[in-house]
């Protein structure tokens, strides 16, 4: 047998058998793991064992006892943290008239008083735009030729029905996505929703792609697909609209945008940065470019939903306790800091501002520098400036953007370290050769109708996975 070394070699050895222990946790791939369950608190293992066995799974598909434990870590870890979310986001349907009542904008509301959907505020904008309803004086000379050329008396209806036959489809396209944008800003009130799923979806994947991993030489495909489907929605149980079109999005890729938490905002990741999957096996897509997010429809493609596009591969880890052992512990520490995160920062009222870019995703920034001039001698009659280059950082932004008298920003802290945890995994998962795993796999897709990924160091085809390749630890 071919040897599979997804690791670089002078790791993988280390991986399989253990050496010394060391700080940096990229050099700790070589010593022992931390125990998952030390990181994370709250979280039910034995109720996710009972999960996994109820839907189908047995022990010989992870490999050890210890293993399927580790599997176990990341479920309940997954379905504390969903829940946790699920509660957050209840705030959104029980402030619901304070939060319409901080909508100022006419155009946002219904003749009724109620607040319209993106929809509805869509169809009544590019009637507005077509009609020229916001220059009085245009729109009445447009409506005297329009009743001219059509030989007949109009009322604002018949204008509209007029105005709107007789203009092209693509202009009206971009009236209507125009719309849509501005409603975001004037009708709705911003949320961190799109931050949260960022660090849900990137959960979502890894324990998806390793429990199908686990099952699928064993049951096939379909069956895998379908035990793993039912592990993951018994443990999180009960959810909400919004948390449901977030879960429905990582689950197949599909985006429905909730309407009933509105005016709250509701925002969703658009993909996952390839160094970021850290699944014992975690799918690529086919469409993204090296330095682009896998979209989340790409993942879900890959686990089995069709229509099938050009299959990019899966990369696995050394099936070994200890690899279980890693990625439970990356998925359980993330998801314990994200927990304590939402305790922390309201998703819709906080008395101070937290940065888009301090969250782990693709906009994520450690630092922001930005630069001011200072006068070194003021004092002293000849004018001397310097420039000073400053650091932005979450806790910086937050004393800026506070109407709190306090300097103390919790949310900020718990970001950092989170941001920090995927640093983390970034590094670690660029030594086990993931990110140059995904090159290797863009690019043969990129440039061949019928791929052969298997060339791609520790990447196997869907189908050859239904054999059980991705488990053979030989050299």
């Amino acid at each position: 047998m071919k040897p599979i070394k997804p690791f670089a070699t002078a790791v993988c050895v280390a991986l399989l058998g253990g050496c010394a222990s060391m700080s940096n946790p990229v050099s700790s791939l070589t010593g022992e793991a931390p125990h998952p369950e030390a990181q994370a608190t709250a979280i039910d293992t034995g109720g996710a064992l009972t999960t996994l066995q109820s839907v189908g799974f047995v022990e010989s598909d992870f490999g050890s006892p210890a293993a399927m434990r580790s599997a176990a870590v990341m479920l309940s870890a997954l379905g504390e943290e969903w829940q946790a979310f699920n509660a957050w986001t209840e705030e959104f349907f029980e402030r619901q008239a304070e939060l319409k009542g901080k909508i100022s904008f006419s155009e946002c509301f219904g003749e009724s008083g109620n607040l319209l959907t993106y929809s509805q505020y869509a169809d009544e904008e590019v009637k507005r735009r077509v009609t020229y309803a916001s220059t009085p004086d245009l729109q009445k000379g447009e409506w005297q030729r329009a009743e001219l050329e059509a030989g007949k008396k109009m009322d604002l209806d018949d204008f509209v029905e007029w105005q709107i036959a007789r203009e092209n489809d693509e202009v009206l396209e971009q009236h209507r996505q125009r719309a849509l944008r501005e409603y975001g800003r004037k009708c709705t009130i911003g949320t961190p929703t799109n931050h949260a799923h960022y660090v849900l979806n990137v959960h979502f994947a890894d324990v998806k792609g390793s429990l199908f991993a686990a099952a699928i030489d064993r049951v096939g495909a379909h069956r895998a697909l379908e035990m793993t489907t039912r592990a993951m929605q018994q443990q999180v149980g009960s959810i909400n609209e919004v948390t449901k079109a977030l879960w429905t999005l990582s689950d197949d890729g599909e985006w429905r945008t909730p309407t009933a938490p509105l005016p709250a905002f509701v925002g969703r990741s658009e993909g996952i940065l390839p160094w970021h999957l850290s699944g014992m096996c975690s799918p690529f897509g086919s469409g993204s470019r090296n330095n682009e997010p896998v979209p989340v429809d790409e993942i879900a493609v890959a686990l089995g939903f069709e229509p099938r596009p050009t299959d990019g591969g899966w990369h696995c880890l050394t099936w070994s306790d200890y690899n279980w052992e890693k990625v439970a512990e990356l998925v359980a520490s993330e998801s314990m800091l994200l927990r304590q995160y939402m305790e922390e920062y309201s998703p819709v009222s906080n008395g101070y501002a937290v940065p888009s870019w301090a969250y782990p995703g693709p906009n994520h920034k450690d630092q922001k520098f930005y630069t001011r001039r200072r006068d070194l001698k003021r004092d002293s009659g000849m004018s001397s400036r310097s420039t000073v280059h400053e650091r932005e950082t979450c806790t910086t932004y937050a004393a800026k953007n506070s109407n709190l008298v306090t300097w103390s920003y919790p949310a900020c802290s718990t970001l950092e370290d989170l941001s920090n945890a995927f640093d983390n995994r970034a590094e670690l998962m660029r030594a086990a050769g993931r990110a140059d795993a995904f090159t290797c796999s863009r690019d043969l897709t990129a440039s061949s109708y019928a791929p052969d990924v298997s060339k791609c160091p520790s990447v196997f085809p869907r189908s050859s996975m239904e054999s059980g390749i991705h488990k053979v630890t030989s050299f």
